[in-house]
């Protein structure tokens, strides 16, 4: 019974994080966005897609 349990949590855990990179892989910045970055550079803002030093 508790095999059953177990399986079907990691069934459910896998399929969420599967869903979960989905989402995020075809998350894209429209352009001119500009992303905030918090610690440790607080209150920086770069825009978005780019790399940040």
């Amino acid at each position: 019974m508790y095999k059953l349990i177990a399986i079907a949590a990691l069934v459910a855990s896998a399929a969420w994080g599967v869903a979960d990179f989905a989402v995020a892989a075809g998350a894209s910045s429209p352009s001119g966005a500009y992303a905030y970055i918090g610690y440790p550079n607080d209150g920086q803002v770069v825009p978005a897609n780019k790399p940040f030093r």
